[in-house]
């Protein structure tokens, strides 16, 4: 509960919304890391906001405290500390709100002529909540082979079905990015696939199975097998396939109604291609101070702040053992360009420090850990290569327990990048 106008010589004044960011400081006995802000942050506790302007009775009557929604965590001043200035997303703002809730979203410290002591301003800044609903993606979707990075970028990786059967199924969390969140069974949309500067018919269909795919022409499926020569026989009826596929990136292209681009790349091009445009973008975020932007790119490589608040949580590499530094790296366990904010990016509990080895297998889905800490399996691993990078199966090591923070960010990790087959 937040009252906006508070008396005092020692008021701050840096309560208050900002279109719909809303701006709060901390009690005083508190920063960042105090274990009530990281709930907060983290999202382990809901925040509800209630609000009032003041509490200064009216007829004998002390204002009541207005609900003003949910509230998610965004961002916090870095300088700041006792109290800590944070900014929260308002996921249940009212546009050309009328009433007590207007008030509140009008009021500033501005009205009684003191200015702001925040270094964050989020005036014409694009909030979560508003992207959504102008039809942008603001965290990635990642869904079976799908992940959603934009708008305008997504990348498949390919299957059996890309090979065999002349296309690939669209989850339902995907269906958002073609614009089919409508679509209706016995519609048959058509489509076209830009590669290299030929078009390339397609269209959306319900197979039998009732589930929503994208067919394209023998003609693209000659483009698969003269560029990725030998996966027609690797993706066979019964062979499995352990090795990491290529990928299909696909780039909206708004010039072109119902147009995509697409790209014919490898696994790890895509990885790299996906943290350069997270980085840039990063880069380019005016919103953020320089030192929040080179500490958010230092991450991505797992060095500065990242590894300095990791090291505090971390002693070792949970499987080897080993403790000298020089030979860990700061591994995270939501994979960097999959973080949902900057916090995230710059979180110890989302890392682990790993030795190089082990560091490898774990970002790319090979292994993981229970929240009991029990090393998982990936079934595309052969045990006898496992064993001779020194990792024992028998029996199957328990890693220690871990914090809950961990273990939010683990849930993440088994869920969208474990590969169970």
């Amino acid at each position: 509960m937040v009252t906006l106008d508070t008396d005092g010589p020692s008021q701050q004044y840096n309560d208050y919304f900002e279109e719909d960011f809303f701006h709060w400081d901390s009690q005083y006995s508190q920063h960042i890391n105090s274990p009530q802000i990281q709930k907060m942050v983290t999202g382990v506790d809901e925040t509800l906001l209630f609000a009032r302007i003041s509490s200064i009775k009216i007829k004998n009557k002390t204002p009541p405290f207005i609900y003003c929604g949910r509230i998610e965590y965004s961002q916090h001043d870095p300088s700041t500390a006792n109290p800590v200035h944070l900014v929260f997303e308002a996921q249940n703002f009212i546009e050309n709100a009328t009433g007590g809730i207007k008030w509140i979203y009008d009021w500033s410290p501005s009205k009684k002529g003191i200015t702001t002591k925040s270094n964050i301003s989020t005036r014409g800044k694009t909030s979560k909540r508003r992207a959504r609903s102008q039809g942008f993606e603001t965290d990635p979707i990642i869904s079976h082979s799908w992940e959603v990075f934009s708008g305008s970028i997504a990348i498949k990786h390919l299957d059996k079905s890309a090979f065999h059967h002349h296309g690939t199924g669209i989850p339902a969390e995907i269906r958002s990015f073609f614009g089919l969140e409508d679509f209706l069974e016995g519609e048959n949309p058509s489509t076209t696939l830009l590669h290299k500067g030929k078009s390339f018919s397609a269209h959306f269909q319900v197979d039998p199975t009732e589930r929503l795919r994208l067919f394209w022409k023998t003609d693209f499926d000659d483009v698969l097998k003269k560029e990725l020569p030998g996966w027609f026989e690797k993706f066979s009826e019964s062979e499995k396939v352990n090795d990491e596929p290529p990928v299909i990136r696909f780039e909206k292209l708004t010039a072109q109604k119902n147009t995509y681009s697409v790209e014919l790349i490898s696994n790890e091009d895509a990885i790299q291609l996906i943290d350069d445009t997270v980085e840039q973008e990063i880069k380019n975020n005016t919103d953020i101070d320089e030192t929040e932007r080179k500490a958010l790119v230092s991450a991505r490589r797992g060095q500065g702040r990242f590894r300095k608040n990791l090291a505090s949580i971390e002693k070792c590499c949970r499987i080897t053992r080993v403790t000298d530094p020089r030979l860990l790296r700061a591994s995270h366990i939501k994979p960097w360009r999959s973080c949902s904010n900057n916090h995230e990016r710059l979180d110890g509990f989302n890392g682990l420090l790993l030795a190089p080895h082990i560091d490898h297998l774990f970002d790319r889905g090979y292994i993981s850990f229970s929240d009991e800490g029990n090393l998982l399996i990936s079934p595309r691993v052969n045990s006898d290569q496992l064993s001779l990078l020194g990792i024992s199966l028998d029996p199957l090591p328990n890693v220690g327990s871990f914090t809950k923070e961990q273990k939010n960010y683990l849930e993440f990790h088994r869920t969208k990048l474990f590969k169970t087959a």
